[in-house]
């Protein structure tokens, strides 16, 4: 009888040969010299540290732009729904967008006018109690 294997069909998995240990003998090994799956995982990672190291590098350089383009980024994404309904509506793009940010700009043009005031009168009324809290505080 002859020891023969049977010829697997073609989409069967093939068998994996059995991995011969690498003997350690404490001589550095080129990377080259690996097998190619080895090397390229190598790569693989040497590449994703490199980019890794380049990503983090630009963000440094860029840092003081950043807070301007997250800032709009986030301005962006919160005015777009309002943005599609009022397009939705039959108002154009640019003027929905327009009507948008006038009407933030006196949101926040009221919001300064309700503040500025509380703060100035704050402020007045500070300046007229120092003079009893540092005496209390020098006693």
């Amino acid at each position: 009888m002859h020891n023969v294997r049977p010829t697997p069909h073609p989409g069967a998995p093939r068998e994996r040969e059995p991995e011969t240990p690498t003997p350690i003998s404490g001589v550095a090994v080129s990377a080259w010299s690996l097998d190619p799956k080895r090397r390229r995982r190598y790569l693989q990672i040497g590449f994703g540290i490199g980019a890794l190291v380049v990503a983090i590098t630009v963000l440094y350089l860029l840092r003081d732009f950043l807070g301007a383009f997250v800032l709009g980024s986030a301005i962006a994404f919160l005015i777009q729904p309002a943005i599609i309904r009022l397009h939705a509506a039959g108002v154009p793009r640019v003027l929905a967008i327009i009507v948008i940010f006038i009407a933030i700009i006196v949101a926040l043009a009221g919001l300064v006018l309700l503040i500025v005031p509380l703060g100035a009168s704050e402020v007045n009324q500070l300046q007229v109690q120092l003079p009893g809290l540092a005496a209390a505080a020098q006693d």
